[in-house]
């Protein structure tokens, strides 16, 4: 009997440790990105995509157009599919913008991290989710918490040095190479189980597209700027095996699918643009760019259309 009631009060100051974790900035923080993902519904612009695609449009905040982003760190197609079809029933004739970097097709994703309740999300992952608290260090957050995030630019720190930058662009070079067991990113001829994975994703990719089509959704695949720093580690041949040359075969079998490439776009070499130097856009890059894609798709994105409150 003593033991039962040892283990139950065990057990309530965990789960009073949790409840009180869960309430922190540290928390909020920790898991930023997801909470868009806890909207009732969609908003008229969707974002689909990973890393990139988050800091690439979280501008939209800023410039006070309503959006659903649904973009978390490391997406695979695959989850973006997925993601999409999680809210099919809500969609009407949405925008929906899905950002692809030269690196996509050829990622899976394995082992990332899932939001609870999707179809890869395994028992671990769910249990490290709902209770964060499990790892003692975060008990440290309810004596001293820190500040919450504004936004996802507040979780990085400004790259504002060449050579900083140099370095950081060459890391992210050297962890594509690793994780897709490629020399460089320069030479096209891509290992088979590469290609296995390219054709695999497309096939996803069609997926979306689909559901797209069926509500009549207008589908824009945008592929976000890189700095020069990061631009001169990928030769035209690579990019084109890759993404551009598979993922054009895919779209000439549907109609009305809008394609942008603003990789190499001169207005977005410069690092001042990055956090990083290269490759996720800061909060005025990100602003930046919303105002090119805009001004390239025609969408007219105002108060009026959209119903904005200025």
């Amino acid at each position: 009997m003593t033991c039962i009631v040892i283990l139950l009060v065990c057990l309530i100051v965990v789960l009073s440790l949790n409840h009180a974790y869960k309430r922190t900035n540290a928390y909020f923080n920790q898991y930023y990105p997801h909470w868009d993902f806890n909207q009732k519904n969609v908003e008229k612009i969707i974002i689909l995509g990973s890393t990139y695609s988050r800091y690439a449009f979280e501008g939209f905040k800023y410039l006070r157009i309503k959006h659903t982003n649904f973009t978390l760190n490391s997406q695979s197609v695959e989850d973006t599919y997925k993601n999409l079809k999680n809210v099919e029933s809500k969609l009407n004739k949405n925008i929906v913008i899905l950002s692809l970097a030269p690196c996509t097709l050829m990622y899976e994703g394995e082992g990332m991290f899932r939001m609870p309740g999707t179809t890869k999300a395994n028992l671990k992952q769910k249990v490290k989710f709902a209770f964060p608290i499990l790892n003692p260090k975060r008990l440290l957050k309810l004596i001293s918490d820190e500040s919450r995030y504004c936004d996802i630019y507040d979780a990085r720190t400004q790259v504002n040095s060449q050579n900083e930058a140099e370095k950081q662009m060459k890391a992210l070079v050297d962890i594509w190479k690793q994780s897709f067991a490629l020399d460089d990113l320069m030479n096209d001829n891509l290992p088979a189980k590469v290609l296995k994975t390219i054709k695999k994703n497309i096939e996803w990719l069609s997926r979306i597209i689909d559901i797209c089509e069926k509500h009549e959704c207008k589908l824009v695949i945008i592929i976000p700027p890189f700095s020069d720093l990061l631009n001169k580690h990928m030769s035209k041949d690579f990019v084109d095996k890759a993404l551009l040359t598979p993922l054009e075969g895919m779209i000439s079998q549907h109609k009305n699918i809008h394609v942008f490439d603003y990789r190499r776009n001169e207005d977005f070499q410069s690092i001042n643009d990055y956090l990083d130097g290269g490759f996720i856009l800061n909060r005025n890059g990100s602003q930046k760019f919303i105002d090119r894609v805009n001004e390239s798709l025609n969408l007219n994105l105002s108060n009026r259309k959209f119903g904005l409150d200025y």
